[in-house]
């Protein structure tokens, strides 16, 4: 299903994919990253979720690039997860942002996550550590954050998160991130049918699935798991006894 998904972009079998989801508006950095690719191998190429004013006017920087690059309009949440596990790396180099839902849900896909210090983001996102770092606005930096991800290997990836495991300092800025990132997309307060043993249940049997996972791929199954049914305080509490 992954190679089936992969195929479907179009991009040849050599291909390293990067992939982004957002609106394409100024403040996500989508022309930054168009403009770096220009600047990198013929083999990386670029795949663009979501829809937005700027639409037109990325497609016309683009043109020179277009078996680069890959527009496929709005995608629902739902497809995300697969499109993240046929790709290679994912970006954002954002402008400005807010809480970054979007990386958290690309960590959980094991993607490499490249992405700026702005907004929420330093809460999770540390270079070398939780994900790579590069600066807004700067075509350079971003070129060398995804030469740098595109020499990842799977294990290398999880040697980043190694570090969660052990810092508890880290670990709780992570999860009290995580928490924040649920109160804001849900009314937990409507939400209290689980108890506080079914919820270890569900962690736990996450965390004994996934025992090789980055700590950003458990934390996101956490989350599709259990937001929506239980309140921030008892997931932030049975995460930190589990992870």
């Amino acid at each position: 299903e992954i190679q089936s998904k992969r195929n479907s972009f179009g991009f040849p079998d050599n291909s390293k994919i990067v992939v982004t989801a957002s609106r394409l508006v100024k403040k996500n950095g989508v022309a930054d990253v168009i403009r770096a690719l220009d600047k990198l191998p013929e083999e990386y190429c670029f795949l663009i979720c979501g829809d937005g004013e700027l639409e037109n006017e990325l497609k016309s920087l683009s043109k020179d690039l277009k078996k680069r690059v890959k527009f496929l309009g709005f995608v629902s949440h739902d497809e995300l997860p697969l499109i993240y596990k046929a790709a290679d790396i994912f970006i954002r180099p954002s402008l400005t942002e807010g809480l970054g839902n979007s990386f958290l849900e690309a960590m959980a896909s094991g993607l490499p996550t490249i992405g700026t210090l702005v907004g929420g983001i330093p809460d999770f996102l540390e270079d070398g550590k939780t994900g790579i770092v590069c600066q807004p606005g700067d075509i350079d930096s971003i070129v060398k954050a995804i030469t740098r991800a595109s020499k990842l290997s799977d294990d290398n990836y999880r040697d980043l998160f190694k570090y969660l495991h052990e810092d508890k300092i880290h670990k709780d800025i992570v999860i009290d991130v995580l928490i924040d990132m649920i109160k804001n997309k849900f009314d937990l307060q409507n939400y209290e049918s689980l108890s506080t043993e079914d919820v270890h249940s569900v962690i736990k049997e996450i965390v004994e699935k996934n025992k090789d996972a980055p700590f950003g791929a458990l934390m996101g199954q956490c989350m599709k798991a259990l937001a929506g049914k239980v309140s921030g305080k008892i997931i932030s509490e049975e995460l930190k006894k589990l992870v």
